[in-house]
C-alpha cells in the first residue's frame, strides 16, 4: 500500500513540473515584449527655427514589458553634411520624456535632420527622424563683384559699355538692380532689374550705350544693389568718366 502511494505522489509532482514548465514556456518575457515608442514632439517635421533662438528638442520614448536602455539625439546639417548636435543617454525605466535646450549654429540657412536612435534591454532598437529648417539671421550681407566697367576705360559719347559682375549670398537673393546715372542729373540713364529672385549667385553680362547728352567731359556713376531673403544689402558703385 506504501508503495502505491509512493508512486502516486511521485506521479503528481512530475506532472506539476511538467505543468509548470509549461506555464513558463507559454508566457517566455520575450513573447510578452512591446513595441519601443519614440515620438518627437520639438522640432516639428517641416518647422523653421532662427539661429538666434534656442531650439528646444522634446523626445517621448516608451517600452511595455521591458526597460528603456542607451539613446541617442543627433542633430546632422543637410545642406553642409556635417553634426551639429550629439547626446547620449541611459535610462532603466519604461518610458522616458526628454527635454533638452540647443543653440544651433549655422553659417548659411540650413536643412537640417533630428536622429533619435533608442534600445531596450532585450536589444531591440527604433530609429526616428524629422526635417526641419535653421535660418542664419546673422549671415553676411550679399557679395557684389563688378568686373566692368573698371571706372579707366577711354570712352567717349555713343560707345558700348559692357556690364559684367557676380552677386553672391549665403541665402537665396531676393533682389538686385544696377542703376547709371549722370552727375548732375536726377534722372537715371539706365536702369536695370536684375533676374536674381531665389539664387544665391547670378554673372550679370549687359551692356549699356553711352549717352552724354551731346555734352562734353561727363561723369557717370553706376551703381550696384543687391538684397538676400533675410533683407540684408549691399551696394557698390563705379565711377566712368566719358569724354
Amino acid at each position: 500500500m506504501k508503495s502505491i502511494r509512493k508512486i502516486f505522489f511521485s506521479t503528481a509532482l512530475l506532472s506539476l513540473s511538467m505543468g509548470t514548465l509549461q506555464s513558463c514556456k507559454d508566457h517566455d518575457h520575450d513573447d510578452d515584449h512591446g513595441e519601443l515608442k519614440v515620438s518627437i514632439v520639438s522640432p516639428a517635421e517641416g518647422t523653421v527655427h532662427n539661429e538666434s533662438d534656442t531650439l528646444w528638442i522634446k523626445v517621448n520614448m516608451s517600452v511595455e514589458n521591458d526597460d528603456l536602455h542607451d539613446y541617442s539625439i543627433v542633430i546632422n546639417n543637410l545642406t553642409n553634411n556635417t553634426t551639429m548636435y550629439t547626446y547620449n543617454g541611459h535610462s532603466h525605466s519604461s518610458t522616458l520624456n526628454t527635454n533638452l535646450w540647443v543653440l544651433p549654429v549655422v553659417e548659411a540657412n540650413s536643412n537640417m535632420q533630428l536622429i533619435v536612435k533608442n534600445m531596450d534591454h532585450d536589444g531591440n532598437t527604433k530609429e526616428t527622424s524629422v526635417k526641419f529648417t535653421i535660418n542664419n539671421n546673422v549671415a553676411s550681407a550679399p557679395e557684389i563683384t563688378i568686373t566692368k566697367p573698371t571706372g579707366n576705360e577711354d570712352l567717349a559719347n555713343g560707345a558700348m559699355v559692357d556690364i559684367e559682375g557676380l552677386f553672391k549670398s549665403n541665402t537665396a537673393l531676393k533682389s538686385a538692380k544696377v542703376v547709371i546715372t549722370k552727375e548732375g542729373d536726377t534722372a537715371p540713364k539706365f536702369s536695370y532689374d536684375i533676374p536674381v529672385s531665389g539664387l544665391t549667385q547670378y554673372q550679370l553680362d549687359t551692356t549699356w550705350k553711352i549717352d552724354t547728352g551731346g555734352q562734353m567731359h561727363n561723369d557717370f556713376v553706376f551703381t550696384f544693389t543687391a538684397t538676400d531673403n533675410n533683407d540684408k544689402s549691399s551696394t557698390k558703385t563705379v565711377n566712368l568718366h566719358v569724354h
